[in-house]
């Protein structure tokens, strides 16, 4: 088992994250790769770590090039059958591990991601996430899922691609890429990850990135959609992912803004319903949900498309909240 993760100043997250992964699964089995670009002392703090023992190997880079590039190097240096990606500002419970592997037993899978537990208090991010778990799973019976997490995506080394430099979907990307080499790529719902969910404007923000990145990767693979050669995640799962996050923001978009005009120009009561119908809906868990993801895609494929420089993931301080990460994985401070 080998698991990466690319880190960049987090000093604060990275001892306890190497404990958290060791806690796991049995130290002979692992070796833990990370690739740092800090300016801080994640990398001291972890090669401290490997200096009692723990098979850390921290390799350090000349500049930030990105996730991409950092991930790319850390999968040429994995030696284990299974490679697991990760983030620092994520804890997993200690089943985590195993449930993959066992999940690996199955020849035909070829990867595999779990489903967040999040904090309480945000009841739209976990009403979010619980569809999203619902659908991931029903899609992973059927045939694979698309959408990976970045805190558990687990793979087999021997189907790993090179992540295109650009990426900033890299674990959807790797994914979709295995699943078209004719491998399943399922989410295990055993398979859990703790992190915390930002609010406000800044969950705004770090959602219409996922968006941005999704749109990208969904774009670069269409020729996937209605594709009988790749059975019914061609048929059904990948164009209902692809209308999720690419067309439907564009549809209710055109829907509201026609219906706008047809109510200022000509009174018209079917328009007033259409334009009333969301704020009626808004008390309703799952509408808040899906009104939430049109939102954040909607503004993903607005910096999709005008964004001109390459496109740098930018650090949530509230998802690194150590004291409330270990609040609700259970830890102690």
């Amino acid at each position: 088992m080998s698991v990466v993760i690319p880190t960049y100043n987090e000093e604060k997250l990275i001892r306890k994250k190497l404990e958290n992964i060791f806690s796991c699964y049995p130290r002979k089995l692992t070796e833990v790769i990370v690739v740092d670009c800090s300016a801080d002392k994640t990398a001291e703090i972890a090669g401290s770590i490997a200096k009692k023992g723990f098979p850390v190997r921290v390799f350090k880079e000349k500049k930030r090039e990105g996730v991409a590039q950092a991930l790319n190097y850390a999968y040429s240096k994995a030696k284990g059958e299974i490679v697991v990606k990760t983030d620092c500002d994520s804890l997993w419970p200690k089943n985590a591990l195993e449930e993959a592997v066992a999940d690996f037993a199955d020849e035909r899978v070829g990867a595999v991601t779990g489903a967040a537990i999040t904090q309480e208090e945000n009841s739209l991010e976990k009403n979010y996430r619980s569809f999203q778990k619902s659908s991931q799973a029903g899609e992973s019976k059927i045939d694979s899922t698309v959408i990976f997490h970045g805190p558990f995506c687990a793979f087999r080394r021997s189907l790993i691609e090179k992540v295109d430099p650009q990426s900033i979907a890299d674990d959807t990307e790797e994914a979709i890429k295995i699943r078209l080499r004719g491998a399943r790529t399922i989410l295990d719902p055993s398979v859990t990850f703790f992190e915390l969910s930002p609010t406000g404007a800044e969950r705004l923000e770090q959602k219409s990135r996922r968006a941005h990145g999704l749109i990208k990767a969904f774009l670069q693979h269409a020729f996937v959609l209605f594709n009988p050669g790749y059975g019914l995640y061609g048929l059904l799962i990948f164009p209902a992912n692809f209308f999720n996050v690419v067309a439907a923001p564009w549809l209710l978009a055109s829907a509201f803004g026609l219906a706008a005009i047809e109510a200022m120009a000509f009174s018209s009561l079917p328009a007033l319903i259409v334009l009333a119908a969301p704020v009626a809906l808004l008390p309703v868990p799952q509408f808040r949900s899906f009104f939430d993801l049109q939102l954040s895609s909607a503004k993903g494929m607005v910096s999709f498309i005008f964004s001109k420089k390459e496109f740098v993931w930018k650090k949530s301080d509230q998802t690194r909240n150590v004291a409330e990460l270990l609040k609700i994985s259970g830890g102690k401070k």
